[in-house]
């Protein structure tokens, strides 16, 4: 199936737009949004390099997955989260967390969440496009995933790495499964209230 290069522009339009609209915490701003061709892990200190210890799943994080379908294609969203202590209790600071939280469930609760508001802005974005779209569930799933989502078949795979202004970044990546070919000028952007998660089962 066979997606314009306009719609490609489009899906990348919609899904960096939500980036900056959801991913930014309170009090930072984005620096400017990355296209990637391909996401490795995060670079090793010359200590780790060193080790003679195996690899852990650890050193690619987690993600969260959630998915936006219509009757025409599925776009499959991938938010990854670093899972060491210093960028779990970041995630614990920015959410209003008790940073002796950071190792419990609040944690991944406010992982999940930030996929829901995340994914509920894309949904209201594609509805301005395409009818009858809805959203699934958050699942959290090992980092060394996004290596394989050739396995899905896609039409359209992309990666995006988001700076912000204290230093770290966010990362997130999707793909596109087309049911059928799709072509379309995606409209302006609408900045809307996204503090409230929207639900959509699908």
């Amino acid at each position: 199936m066979k997606i314009s290069d306009r719609a490609r522009q489009g899906f990348d339009q919609f899904v960096q737009h939500c980036m900056r609209t959801t991913l930014v915490p309170a009090g930072q701003s984005a620096i400017g949004i990355t296209a990637l061709d391909a996401v490795t892990p995060e670079p090793v200190s010359s200590a780790r390099a060193a080790s003679t210890a195996p690899r852990t799943t650890a050193s690619r994080g987690v993600v969260v997955m959630l998915t936006v379908a219509s009757s025409s294609f599925s776009l499959v969203l991938f938010l990854h989260h670093e899972v060491d202590a210093a960028a779990r209790a970041r995630l614990a600071a920015q959410h209003g967390l008790d940073p002796s939280a950071r190792d419990g469930q609040a944690v991944e609760d406010a992982m999940s969440e930030a996929g829901n508001l995340f994914c509920g802005a894309l949904n209201r974005e594609l509805g301005r496009v395409f009818p009858l779209v809805g959203m699934s569930t958050p699942h959290r799933l090992d980092g060394h995933c996004i290596d394989h989502l050739r396995l899905l078949r896609h039409s359209h795979a992309r990666h995006f790495r988001m700076a912000l202004s204290d230093g770290s970044h966010r990362l997130a990546s999707y793909c596109v499964c087309a049911y059928g070919d799709i072509d379309f000028a995606a409209p302006e952007a609408v900045v809307e209230d996204v503090s409230v998660g929207e639900l959509e089962l699908f």
